[in-house]
């Protein structure tokens, strides 16, 4: 799938050859998606503590984690998958597995991330598009 501009297609979304990224939810059918945006962010939480001067004296990190961010055209073989494919149930807590290896970071093979919230749009102007974020706890030793 590509778009016209100033007449030179470029690649719609964000693989490198335009197609159709799998993502299955707990472990069920992969279902093909146009990924329009995607993004990655490392977060975690952190305390310190200070000594009577109001100096830090330790610094402590911990549940590190992968925030995934993903927002998609969802896709199919035929308009009839593609309305099938939109009303796949997903919930908040589900385990999100993506195939993605034209990024390592988000495709590790692990399939841990977990589904923290989900939207689904349909609008008259629009595609149907899914936005779901979620997050895959990091094992961070030091």
């Amino acid at each position: 799938m590509s778009k016209i501009l100033k007449g030179s297609a470029f690649t719609y979304g964000t693989k490198t050859d335009g197609t159709a990224l799998s993502v299955s939810i707990n472990g069920g059918t992969a279902i093909s998606i146009f990924p329009t945006e995607l993004r990655l962010s490392y977060e975690g939480d952190t305390n310190t503590a200070t000594n009577s001067n109001g100096e830090v004296i330790s610094h402590c990190s911990y549940n590190q984690r992968k925030v995934l961010n993903l927002t998609g055209i969802v896709s199919g073989t035929d308009v009839s998958n593609a309305d099938s494919n939109f009303a796949t149930t997903f919930l908040v807590g589900q385990s999100l597995d993506i195939d993605l290896t034209e990024w390592a970071e988000v495709d590790d093979g692990s399939g841990n991330y977990i589904i923290t919230s989900a939207e689904k749009t349909r609008s008259s102007s629009n595609y149907a598009e899914w936005t779901i974020a979620a997050i895959e706890y990091e094992n961070v030793t030091n």
